[in-house]
């Protein structure tokens, strides 16, 4: 089975010798040559299928929306709101949240100073600003080298999410 991730369907990937396809859905990487077929291309959305099907009609044949476990994980989470935010130490503050992607079109790399811009003109008793960085970033950059370019809205109290469940200056991944 493969189950594409993230919010890939929105950025297009331009590959090497193939044409441009909607990231997670080319079929270079859903039909290479020599491997066998996955019995199942998993998607979370009937549109993901058209899109499949005008790239690779042989793909399509082999794929059915399952959900988004990402979203289904989300929605679990509801109920636990306030015991996220009493972690985050958020209080009666609006929370605003940035997220990166990785590589040179992420919002780290296009606008490094975004967080401490914001962090620095929000007032921090009515907001607290949160930053997730993707994982491939924080592998891409390291720890150290990263948490040192976010210093500045680091101290101003923004709270940076780890890669995983916790980690320096982060807040913790409750699960339901």
């Amino acid at each position: 089975m493969l189950l594409p991730h993230g919010a890939g369907f929105g950025k297009t990937f331009h590959g090497e010798g193939s044409a441009d396809a909607a990231s997670g859905l080319d079929p270079e990487y859903l039909m290479p040559h020599g491997a066998p077929p996955p019995a199942l291309h998993a998607l979370a959305h009937p549109g993901q299928i058209d899109r499949l099907a005008a790239l690779s009609p042989r793909a399509a044949a082999r794929a059915a929306v399952v959900g988004d476990p990402t979203l289904e994980r989300i929605l679990a989470s509801l109920p636990l709101r306030e015991s996220f935010r009493a972690a985050l130490g958020t209080g009666a503050r609006r929370l605003i949240v940035l997220t990166s992607t990785w590589g040179r079109e992420s919002l780290l790399r296009r606008r490094p100073d975004l967080p401490f811009e914001l962090a620095a003109r929000l007032p921090q008793d009515t907001y607290q600003l949160g930053l997730i960085v993707h994982p491939n970033e924080w592998s891409r950059t390291g720890e150290f080298e990263l948490s040192e370019r976010l210093s500045p809205a680091l101290d101003t109290g923004m709270v940076l999410a780890g890669p995983t469940r916790t980690g320096p200056r982060s807040w913790w991944q409750l699960t339901p």
